[in-house]
């Protein structure tokens, strides 16, 4: 089972339009999709519906905060952890996994 972690802090549509990107690219690639949002000033609702599980932090605990908090709730044998300025080719996870 792969686990991915996206922490996420979204300040402009930029950081939504890459987020969006990245988890475009994830697609198939994971069993459990854990975002963690870090107070962000934007909200776009659409990453809590794609994600397995959504944690929207009360404040920002920075990128290695939110990271541990997603690691703490991961229930993969393999854990990734993904920036979302990430773009992953298809099926790179499951190959390296195999």
């Amino acid at each position: 089972m792969i686990s991915i972690v996206v922490p996420i802090f979204l300040v402009t549509l930029k950081h939504v339009q890459m987020t969006r990107d990245c988890l475009f690219s994830l697609e198939g690639q994971y069993d459990e999709l854990i975002i963690v949002d870090n107070d962000s000033p934007m909200i776009a609702p659409e990453f809590e519906y794609k994600a397995t599980k959504y944690i929207k932090n009360s404040i920002n605990l920075g990128y290695v905060g939110a990271t541990n908090i997603g690691i703490q709730a991961a229930k993969g044998d393999y854990i990734v952890v993904v920036s979302n300025d990430t773009i992953l080719k298809s099926g790179n996870l499951k190959d390296l996994c195999a």
